[in-house]
């Protein structure tokens, strides 16, 4: 988000896209602003990235009340990339927030950043 220029891809595995910035220092929960990060690019300009976002299906815990899923954020963050034009591809896959689902998808998002695979295109892999 802030250095494109540096970095141009964004492999994302289970992203926390509801992070909030002020989230160390607000003790009120209502008070966050659950998906900051999406607003960012919802509300910025285009930059010259590519997205490999991929997610559990079984990523449905709420790090704080009344805040998005994971599997809800990435959902979420997939179709503004996808409305600002953004080279997305984005992945749902059968599991959860663990060491092996991230092991088992890495290959399939560096492929695809790499152009190996059809950007927009949703799979869900078993």
């Amino acid at each position: 988000l802030r250095h494109p220029e540096i970095f141009g891809n964004v492999l994302s595995q289970s992203g926390y896209f509801s992070w909030d910035p002020r989230e160390e220092q607000i003790a009120d929960e209502e008070n966050l602003e659950f998906e900051w990060v999406i607003r960012q690019f919802a509300e910025g300009p285009r930059l010259p990235l590519r997205f490999a976002l991929l997610v559990g299906l079984f990523e449905r815990d709420h790090h704080f009340p009344g805040s998005p899923s994971l599997l809800q954020a990435n959902r979420h963050m997939r179709d503004v990339l996808v409305a600002k034009s953004y080279p997305v591809s984005y992945r749902e896959v059968v599991g959860g927030h663990e060491v092996f689902m991230h092991a088992v998808t890495l290959p399939h998002g560096l492929l695809a950043l790499a152009g190996k695979d059809s950007p927009g295109k949703q799979r869900v892999m078993h």
